[in-house]
């Protein structure tokens, strides 16, 4: 998957699950309540022809997931050659 199609999906995601209202029940509440949520997602990619080590990808993408929740989160980050690049929320 490209880093551009990943980013894509992650998008997607983010905003399926802020566009969802989610339904709890609440003790003492006859009907369900709903409930909006967002998400932060931080995306990593490794090239086809790098042989980057694993913990070294999942470093990157969490690095990108806490950039993104100090952007102000419910937005996308990924991380690319150690500089931080938001996509638009």
């Amino acid at each position: 998957m490209q880093n551009e199609q990943a980013m894509s999906l992650a998008e997607r995601l983010r905003r399926c699950v802020a566009d969802t209202p989610f339904f709890i029940e609440v003790a003492g509440v006859s009907r369900p309540v709903s409930v909006n949520m967002t998400i932060s997602l931080g995306v990593a990619h490794q090239a086809s022809d790098e042989l980057e080590a694993l913990a070294q990808l999942m470093a990157e993408a969490d690095q990108a997931l806490y950039a993104a929740k100090h952007t102000g989160r419910n937005c996308v980050v990924a991380a690319e050659s150690k500089a931080i690049y938001e996509l638009g929320s």
